[in-house]
């Protein structure tokens, strides 16, 4: 039963939503069935269970769905990157840097600019449909919001959490015109910099007590805004006379090419006031540390390092969410294996990651 004033989103209902994004990232397709069963598996301190009401979509790779929580709050999450190697999240961005920045539709006046990668993966999101209703999902919020006003969460983690900030803002210019009207909450983990001073200006007033959660020791959030950061990161402490890999240690070639690439791209600021912590680096024992991109994936895990920081243990296991590593890209799967189980960087010991995670 819903309550009368649903309570505002929190953390732990915004880390259960992204997490439960990834369903089905073993394969090219989602089945609404999955999603189900994992958002009715969220319990009350989540504001669950949850329950499936559009999609999941899938549209050239981009994953969305939208859910209502135990007291009627309405919520859409993105799926980020899916990592089927170990070091898929990096070249993803590797990829988006090729892209230059854009003119944001929502509307145009505003003058604002968004990466076009990103631009390209909204128009993506607002053309899915519900495969059932045939619904797109403004067409569906806009008929529930009418029927029936709430809150609307907007989360997602890494590329996830990129593009529901620019759905946030999207449903904000969009919803007023068709005489709906809903508080909207984006609440994002791990999200890159994707937009200029202009568009920053216009979210943050449109959304100010927005505080996307940021480890700082994980560079997805670093892009684009914080070059440095990234070439520089993983630098200490040191054990045994070895320090922690860097970007240099590991691609010299890749640490100029982005530096060409910052210089060449436009200025890019970031959204809202970080919500910051920081899960320090470890090797894998007195000999061996991973490398870079290993670093990479294991500092911006959604079930290891996020979730764990909402919550204080790891998300539980996703249906057919287990492959995250194809093949030929890494020598043995085995190795990511090892990797993900590390003990927690967070001061302290906890248990192994039950499975395997997307990053």
């Amino acid at each position: 039963m819903a309550s009368a004033t649903p309570a505002a989103p929190t953390n732990k209902a915004a880390s259960s939503l992204a997490w439960i994004a990834y369903t089905d990232s073993d394969f090219g397709y989602v089945v609404a069935a999955d999603f189900s069963d994992g958002l009715g598996h969220i319990g009350a301190a989540a504001n669950g269970p949850w329950t499936l009401v559009w999609g999941p979509a899938f549209n050239d790779g981009i994953v969305s769905y939208a859910a209502r929580g135990q007291d009627g709050t309405l919520a859409v999450a993105f799926r980020g990157t899916n990592p089927a190697f170990v070091t898929g999240v990096w070249t993803n961005f590797v990829a988006d840097a090729n892209t230059s920045l854009v003119t944001w539709q929502f509307p145009q006046s505003l003058k604002a600019k968004i990466t076009a990668g990103t631009n390209a993966a909204l128009a993506l999101a607002i053309a899915s449909t519900d495969p059932n209703s045939g619904q797109t999902l403004l067409q569906y919020l806009c008929e529930s919001l009418t029927a029936n006003p709430t809150h609307v969460l907007v989360t997602g983690h890494s590329l996830g959490g990129a593009l529901a900030n620019v759905a946030a803002l999207w449903l904000y210019d969009q919803l007023p015109r068709y005489n709906v009207t809903a508080t909207i909450y984006p609440m994002t983990f791990a999200a890159p910099t994707i937009s200029d001073q202009t568009f920053q200006t216009a979210f943050n007033t449109a959304f100010p007590g927005y505080s996307p959660m940021v480890n700082t020791n994980d560079v997805v959030p670093m892009a684009w805004n914080n070059i440095t950061g990234i070439q520089k990161s993983f630098t200490g402490p040191t054990n045994a006379g070895q320090t922690y890999p860097t970007l240099l240690d590991y691609d010299w070639a890749l640490y100029y090419v982005l530096e060409t690439l910052w210089l060449a791209q436009g200025d890019y600021y970031p959204l809202g006031a970080a919500d910051t912590f920081t899960v320090d680096p470890v090797p894998v024992n007195a000999q061996s540390y991973p490398s870079w991109p290993e670093e990479v994936v294991l500092m911006h895990s959604m079930q290891d390092v996020y979730y764990y920081n909402v919550w204080g243990v790891s998300a539980p296991p996703l249906n057919h969410a287990t492959t995250l590593i194809a093949a030929g890209m890494m020598p043995q799967a085995s190795d990511e294996t090892t990797l993900v189980m590390l003990p927690t960087r967070r001061g302290g010991a906890r248990p192994p990651s039950p499975g395997h995670a997307p990053a």
